[in-house]
């Protein structure tokens, strides 16, 4: 007997490990396969007699529109019961599947085809030109059409400029940017009800920042002076019964001091009258600062007068200006200054025939810049009883605002 052969099986009964059988039983551990492709492993038994199938190994990944990779191979089989063989590595699994196909491809796209595809922002209908007509945008053009890329860019334009562009953005005013718009001050001696009237009336046109009144009669006799005068672009001044000479001289020079400092002045009925108690005195009226003769008083005929003939329908003066009636037209009895232009004037007075009409709207320069008068009492019917009908407001506002 072979003892040595003997004691080393012995020993191997005696060293049994987890998951193994007792020495001389049927050996079936199988051998740890693949997943994916089915391969074949064979365990080996010592006193055994049944092989076992284990699963093959891995499949190879799904190839991008080829083959798959081929299986892994099947893990070594533990030792059976009959020795100490390892059973042999199982068979490489099978080829996997073909991957799917892939996707179709993009299509070229063409610039120049008139149509708008891919990454293309435009294609026959490219903008050449942004201008959106909006003065408080900022227009541009970025991209070409010639590339299919061309696109409008239209920014809000937020900053005041102290440089005329025609934009006036939000929280500017005049001081700040001169396209913005202007700031009124009408400074009378007549009917404060009137003078509300037509600020609100003036206002409504949207042409104006602001409006106040200096009501001189409201103010205790009072008149502004320059300074407080420049405080606004424009001073619009009128009157209405005497407020004394020495008011009437202060006023005319405060209003002279004001338009040497670059301020605008628009005059109406009576500041130009000369009877003594209404008109505007002072420098005023002695620096040649009016456009109007000095006058003959005032003429109101009781008939119905209005716009006769007007001179320059093409004046920025005459704008949106079609009727202008009055019951009782209140008027200097004038004529307009050599040099100035009557715009338009009023109709032929019945009651003082042997005079030609009076001048309306008259124009002028002083120290080589634009000014108007106007040759009616501003305060319109039926807030004032005798005022005027018709386009009234439209006059104002023209004389208010001509440079």
């Amino acid at each position: 007997m072979d003892w040595t052969r003997l004691l080393a099986w012995g020993a191997a009964c005696l060293t049994l490990t987890a998951g193994q059988l007792a020495c001389g039983s049927s050996g079936s551990i199988e051998g740890t396969g693949g997943q994916d492709s089915t391969g074949i492993t064979n365990s080996s038994s010592g006193g055994g007699t049944t092989n076992t199938t284990s699963a093959g190994g891995d499949g190879g990944a799904q190839g991008d529109g080829g083959d798959g990779g081929a299986g892994g191979a099947g893990a070594v089989g533990k030792s059976g019961s009959d020795g100490n063989r390892p059973g042999a590595a199982g068979t490489n699994g099978g080829a996997g599947s073909a991957g799917g196909s892939g996707g179709t491809g993009g299509g070229d796209t063409e610039c120049g085809d008139g149509i708008t595809e891919g990454d293309e922002l435009c294609d026959g209908d490219c903008p050449t030109d942004c201008d959106d007509m909006d003065a408080c945008t900022a227009d541009s053009l970025m991209g070409s059409a010639a590339t299919c890329d061309a696109v409008c860019a239209n920014d809000e334009i937020t900053a005041c400029n102290a440089t005329s562009d025609g934009c006036c953005p939000a929280g500017c005013d005049i001081t700040m940017d001169p396209d913005c718009a202007p700031r009124v001050l009408m400074v009378h001696r007549s009917d404060e009800v009137a003078a509300v009237d037509l600020q609100t009336q003036l206002m409504g046109t949207g042409d104006f920042d602001s409006i106040d009144i200096w009501d001189v009669q409201l103010q205790g006799g009072i008149v502004p002076t320059a300074m407080t005068m420049g405080g606004y672009e424009i001073v619009f001044a009128w009157t209405d019964g005497g407020f004394g000479s020495a008011n009437q001289a202060a006023l005319g020079d405060a209003l002279a001091d004001y338009f040497d400092a670059g301020g605008r002045v628009v005059t109406g009925t009576y500041a130009y009258c000369s009877n003594g108690t209404l008109e505007v005195e002072g420098r005023w009226m002695t620096g040649g600062y009016t456009l109007m003769e000095n006058s003959l008083g005032q003429t109101n005929p009781t008939m119905n007068q209005g716009l006769g003939t007007v001179h320059e329908p093409n004046s920025p003066l005459m704008a949106n200006v079609n009727t202008f009636t009055a019951v009782t037209g209140f008027r200097c009895r004038a004529d307009a200054k050599l040099g100035t232009t009557v715009v338009a004037e009023w109709t032929l007075d019945p009651e003082n025939s042997n005079f030609p009409p009076y001048p309306l709207v008259i124009r002028g320069q002083v120290a080589g810049r634009n000014r108007v008068d106007l040759n009616f009492y501003p305060p319109r019917a039926p807030v004032f009883g005798n005022g005027w009908s018709g386009d009234g407001i439209a006059l104002i506002r023209n004389a208010l605002l001509f440079e």
